[in-house]
C-alpha cells in the first residue's frame, strides 16, 4: 500500500512537472506539433 502511494505522488509531480514545461516551452510545443502533424501532411500527399 506504502509503495502505491509513493507511485502515485511520482505520477502527480510528473504529470505537474509536464504541464509547467508545456506552459513554458508551449510556442517550442506548438511549432513542433505543426511540423509533425502528419494527418495534415498526409492528405496533401498524392497515393502512390
Amino acid at each position: 500500500e506504502f509503495s502505491q502511494e509513493v507511485s502515485l505522488l511520482v505520477v502527480l509531480i510528473c504529470d505537474a512537472a509536464k504541464g509547467l514545461t508545456f506552459l513554458f516551452h508551449r510556442i517550442d510545443v506548438l511549432k513542433i506539433l505543426e511540423i509533425f502533424n502528419w494527418e495534415r501532411h498526409l492528405l496533401g500527399t498524392p497515393q502512390i
